[in-house]
């Protein structure tokens, strides 16, 4: 063998050094990634709670809106019979007393 294709216990170390600085590095950014996973996970959970609250005052508020508006189709409809009874209650009364 020639002496640039022999590898020594020297070219083994710094391949073996090389390889833990690497793997350091990717462990703090491991590290560093986690914390900021951490911290989205805190917003979304405070995004999901805000949205819930959200999701329960829209209820709240259909529940309310639903009610008017049955009330208003109530209404809409006795005022839709007055409309068409009132024309002829007033020729009946005319005829009656005039």
């Amino acid at each position: 063998m020639e002496r640039n294709e022999e590898v020594t216990l020297y070219d083994l170390k710094v391949a073996l050094d090389a390889h833990e600085a690497r793997c350091l590095e990717d462990k703090t950014e491991m590290k560093n990634d986690i914390k900021v996973l951490k911290a989205d996970t805190q917003v979304l959970k405070a995004d999901n709670q805000e949205l819930k609250t959200d999701v329960k005052v829209l209820k709240i508020h259909h529940e309310y809106l639903s009610k008017m508006l049955d009330r208003l189709e109530s209404r809409t409809w006795w005022i839709f019979v007055a409309a068409l009874v009132a024309p002829i209650a007033t020729v009946i009364l005319d005829r009656l007393l005039g």
